[in-house]
């Protein structure tokens, strides 16, 4: 008989990751019922593999006995956006300020239902350091996981700046012909 005595120290994958069958271990039972572990057997899918989802199983074979080890691939499936960033609580930004995504989180989900958060490596539109216009209504991101690209739209709040008001005059208040103003 053969067994998979240990399992793969990987056996949960993404899709398109590459099978890794480091510390798995085969055993062969002999007809004494002596054990041996064998390391020339054949794996299909060969360690190395790029994985699809319909991959749910490593069969090992030597000679004319065979073995399964179940392995698991996910694909994702869809982001959110849960977390809006840093300069804009509650996804409301304020007109001429620029966006930024720092503090801004995606939340992937998988199509077994786990799900990771994701926190950098995504393309936003506005794009970072966008000034925002009060006709802005939208927050797009686009995140590219294992060969699947997703985007997430959230709504956005952009206040219009309605008036303008000098809180405090310049220091300087007369200049003479050809002198540059000075702000403060």
């Amino acid at each position: 008989a053969i067994e998979i005595s240990a399992p793969p120290t990987k056996t949960s994958y993404i899709i398109n990751e590459y099978l890794a069958l480091a510390g798995m271990k085969v055993t062969l039972t002999y007809t004494d019922n002596s054990k041996g572990e064998i390391t020339n057997y054949t794996a299909t899918p060969a360690s190395g593999t790029r994985l699809a989802k319909e991959n749910t199983k490593v069969t090992v074979s030597y000679g004319n006995l065979t073995a399964e080890q179940p392995i698991t691939v996910k694909t994702p499936v869809s982001i959110a956006i849960t977390d809006a960033p840093t300069n804009a609580p509650n996804f409301i930004f304020y007109e001429s300020n620029r966006f930024f995504t720092t503090g801004m989180k995606l939340l992937l989900t998988y199509d077994d239902g786990s799900t990771e958060v994701i926190s950098s490596g995504f393309q936003t539109n506005p794009s970072n350091s966008t000034l925002m216009t009060k006709d802005m209504t939208s927050l797009a991101a686009t995140y590219t996981k294992a060969g699947v690209t997703m985007t997430a739209n959230h709504e956005i709040t952009v206040n219009a700046i309605t008036a303008l008001e000098m809180t405090a005059p310049p220091t300087k208040t007369e200049y003479k012909e050809g002198e540059t103003f000075a702000k403060s």
